[in-house]
């Protein structure tokens, strides 16, 4: 390779400056039938790294112009097209022609996507997705589409095979179709980069949807559990109690802070979520985690929640017991300050509450519910009371009623009894 002395020096084709701290390599590829086509690449490094992305690049542009003229294939065609050598050795051609399959695998492809992915997490970006998301598009990835298609090129990938990976993959109807929105993502943003002429898993055939089971605890229930955590006093528990007695997701809760909580006006404020945010390495693998304040879900999340009676008790007693516990030490309760803290002084990681509640059903010996199923049984309840439609979505934090009703409202047994009384009196 050339070493560049002055402001410009030509390598087989390519130009090279001297361009701000680095260099540029510049070209302009002469192809059959096609109109010239100006292409540059810069490097901070050396002049030469500047030369291979570009030849990179030239070997990728002839790719491109092959498939548009005889239909998508392996990127190896470009060997047949001679003008590439005006650019670039046997030894450097093969080499760019290496570098550029091993981008295509699948794998790589994945690891490129998921990056464009992570930065769309800034919250300051006006269309951003929840850390949340990431972690739910690693396991499918990790434990299922990488083992079965990571070494694969991304352009060899058919409709035929995955119908094949997707028929003999074993699992729920959920997990499966999880498989699939991954991959339908991926192979999008492969289209739109130019790697796949199609889509070829568009018209995938699907397992079809299981309704989830979702468990709630009646009115007479709630109490019996409210008795329970009351007594029990542990702050995740009483942070459950708090979940159950307002109908706020597990973030919200876990981000409450002790100025959103007006005991004069007897409302909570739900204006923050506390969130964990996972760093994964280029393997999917967690190698830190990230715990901050974040925003709500939606617009709508933004909202005031009356306090019934006992969680204002409940709350108002925690508050008085942390006072006592600072003043010992000296120190004041803030406004800032997170109402439910761990042994650490720190709130509590949404995402790992679910792990705490068979723990304390164990305790008591309670039926099963989860965490979420303490959100569906505050919905629930203010259904069978006869809370209007328009109030209930305003309290749960949904754009509109039939999320609500949909997915959160649950008829019980008895009910179903008294309505069907009701005929006959």
């Amino acid at each position: 390779m050339v070493k560049v002395q002055q402001k410009t020096k030509t390598y087989n084709g390519i130009s090279v400056r001297k361009k701000g701290n680095g260099f540029e390599a510049r070209t302009t590829l002469e192809i059959d039938g096609f109109q010239s086509i100006p292409l540059s690449r810069y490097s901070s490094i050396s002049d030469k790294e500047a030369i291979r992305r570009l030849q990179e690049a030239i070997v990728e542009t002839y790719n491109r112009v092959n498939n548009q003229t005889e239909g998508y294939g392996n990127i190896s065609k470009v060997r047949n097209i001679k003008n590439i050598d005006k650019y670039m050795n046997s030894g450097e051609k093969r080499k760019a022609i290496e570098k550029v399959n091993a981008r295509n695998k699948f794998c790589n492809v994945t690891r490129e996507w998921l990056k464009d992915k992570q930065k769309q997490t800034d919250p300051n970006k006006s269309r951003h997705i929840s850390p949340k998301t990431i972690d739910a598009y690693i396991y499918p990835l990790k434990n299922h589409l990488i083992p079965a298609f990571g070494e694969t090129n991304i352009e060899d990938i058919t409709q035929e095979m995955f119908q094949k990976y997707i028929d003999e993959r074993t699992g729920s109807p959920k997990t499966i179709r999880d498989d699939y929105v991954v991959m339908n993502l991926i192979m999008k943003y492969a289209k739109k980069n130019k790697l796949i002429k199609e889509n070829p898993i568009e018209n995938t055939e699907l397992p079809e949807k299981r309704k989830p089971e979702i468990s709630y605890l009646t009115e007479e229930r709630q109490e019996v559990w409210l008795d329970y955590m009351e007594q029990d006093g542990r702050q995740w528990v009483l942070l459950f109690a708090t979940l159950l007695q307002t109908g706020m997701r597990p973030e919200e809760g876990c981000g409450l802070k002790w100025q959103c909580v007006d005991f004069d006006n007897e409302v909570i404020i739900v204006e923050n979520a506390y969130k964990e945010k996972t760093i994964y390495d280029e393997n999917f693998m967690p190698v830190d985690h990230i715990h901050e304040d974040g925003e709500l879900k939606t617009l709508e999340s933004y909202r005031k929640i009356p306090m019934r009676p006992r969680i204002k008790k409940i709350l108002k007693d925690m508050k008085d017991k942390r006072i006592e516990e600072l003043a010992i030490s000296h120190r004041k309760l803030k406004k800032d300050d997170y109402v439910f803290l761990n042994i650490e002084g720190r709130p509590y990681v949404p995402e790992r509450l679910s792990n705490k509640m068979p723990t304390f059903r164990k305790k008591y010996d309670l039926e099963h519910c989860t965490v979420y199923g303490l959100r569906h049984s505050f919905a629930t309840l203010c259904s069978e009371k006869g809370v209007p439609d328009v109030v209930l979505k305003e309290l749960m934090g949904h754009a509109d009623s039939d999320t609500t009703k949909q997915y959160y409202i649950h008829i019980s047994l008895d009910r179903k009894k008294r309505e069907i009384q009701r005929l006959w009196e």
